[in-house]
């Protein structure tokens, strides 16, 4: 009797889901238990997941219009911290990483949704830019590597050559060019063009060299304004 108590019970419960008991709030009007929402005028499911209190736990999944998973998101607990792994309409990974409330966080990595090989990857805080940022080439090799603070270029910032040659040795500060900064021939090792940046402006000296490595010029600049040009 217990065994049919405990089936019949079971099959109820699975009736009650069946029959659409999804989107539930409490006395408060807190979101409780599974919800599942459709595109407007669709039957189309637009994501489905699970609260608990109006906090998303478990596994969150939203839908492209065609079906294909957009989102996945996977919470921690009940701390609004989750895991997301973002497709293509196709189905390719296109991107993954933290959010924090909403919020990108920590390091996320960024997929060609043609390819779906690691285009980039960046560090974030509270959903700015800030840390590392690199840019890859097909073949994995560094493309550019780039520093942020919150959301404004700062520090080091190297550009290379598919083969690994350096192309671009600068710095930023708050977001404008400052220093010394060489940029290299693509037909050589050596520099193309040097000199020095002030608050994103040329100032001072500034050499040019041709592809086979001989001087061209030599410019002086001030605060941005070209003063004089010498040929070399």
């Amino acid at each position: 009797m217990m065994r049919i108590f405990v089936l019949t019970v079971a099959l109820f419960m699975g009736a009650f889901a069946a029959n659409g008991q999804f989107n539930q709030v409490d006395s408060k009007g807190k979101k409780q238990g599974e919800w599942r929402k459709n595109y407007q005028d669709s039957k189309q499911l637009r994501y489905k997941g699970q609260f608990e209190n109006d906090i998303e736990i478990g596994k969150f999944i939203y839908f492209h219009e065609n079906g294909n998973i957009k989102f996945e998101n996977v919470y921690r607990g009940k701390t609004r911290v989750c895991y997301s792994k973002q497709y293509s309409m196709a189905g390719v990974l296109i991107a993954e990483g933290v959010y924090n409330k909403n919020v990108k966080d920590s390091t996320w990595r960024y997929y060609s949704d043609a390819l779906g090989i690691l285009i980039s990857e960046e560090t974030y805080r509270n959903g700015k830019k800030d840390g590392l940022a690199v840019i890859y080439f097909k073949d994995g090799k560094v493309a550019e590597r780039i520093h942020y603070n919150m959301d404004v270029k700062h520090g080091k910032w190297e550009q290379f050559f598919e083969d690994g040659r350096p192309k671009t040795i600068a710095n930023y500060d708050n977001g404008k060019l400052q220093g010394e900064a060489i940029y290299y021939s693509d037909l050589s090792n050596k520099p193309k063009s040097k000199g020095v940046y002030n608050k994103g402006l040329k100032d001072g000296v500034w050499f040019y060299w041709g592809d086979d490595g001989r001087p061209e010029w030599r410019e002086q600049y001030e605060n941005g304004i070209l003063k004089k040009k010498t040929k070399l």
